[in-house]
């Protein structure tokens, strides 16, 4: 990593168009600085979706994963590495940011944070409902963590709260049951990220290219489709 992403003002124009699909009247070449991201893009995904090894609890330890992605931090030094792949997680392209392209598919709830990540649709429950996130106790709690098995091993959400709900804050935790009743623990597999444009569920250099053109299976150059290929 540590590959500059930015570019000169220059010949922007020219390799914009060279990089177009042939279709409409480009020469299907790659554009380098999105393939770049694309590229990168990997390193964070692999923060998450890999299994445990030294170089991710190394990273973990010392930038806190994955997660930590989401708020810029200023004034603070850190590599060159980390800080492309700040970059990359709020690069032009990714429709929003980088996680925006994934979804959580809920498994045993053990890695999957109940307030602060994207697990029911596109944004996370602190976001749509701030009030109860204010007031709830486990605002670092896991999936596994918001709930229990009752008598008949079904799976029962059971969130804490610091206080009694005013009436208008109960209709807001109806709400918000109601939503995550569409949701199941299963403890016998592990949560996990799903890339949501690949039918394999996971994240490839060619998807994610294609995420950042913003286009369909266009006809691209030999070059293209032979650095592109899984």
């Amino acid at each position: 990593m540590g590959v500059g992403l930015r570019r000169k003002e220059g010949s922007v124009g020219f390799m914009e168009k060279v990089c177009e699909a042939k279709e409409i009247g480009g020469l299907g070449m790659l554009e380098l600085r999105k393939f770049n991201v694309a590229l990168l893009g990997k390193w964070i995904w692999r923060l998450d979706s890999e299994e445990r090894g030294l170089w991710k609890e190394v990273v973990e330890s010392k930038y806190g994963g994955w997660r930590s992605l989401r708020n810029q931090r200023i004034g603070r030094p850190e590599p060159l590495c980390w800080k492309d792949l700040e970059e990359i997680w709020r690069s032009e392209g990714w429709k929003g940011s980088f996680e925006d392209n994934c979804i959580w598919e809920v498994r045993n709830g053990r890695e999957i944070m109940l307030w602060k990540d994207k697990w029911l649709g596109d944004e996370a429950l602190k976001d749509k409902f701030p009030r109860l996130f204010s007031i709830c106790s486990g605002k670092g709690d896991k999936l596994w963590q918001g709930g229990e098995w009752n008598s008949n091993l079904q799976w029962v959400w059971k969130i804490g709260w610091r206080r009694s709900l005013f009436e208008w804050e109960k209709h807001q935790e109806l709400e918000m049951g109601r939503l995550m009743g569409s949701k199941c623990i299963n403890m016998e597999k592990d949560d996990r990220w799903v890339w949501k444009e690949n039918e394999t569920a996971k994240y490839t250099v060619k998807s994610a290219y294609r995420i950042l053109k913003d286009e369909e299976q266009g006809e691209g150059g030999p070059m293209y489709e032979e650095v592109l290929a899984d």
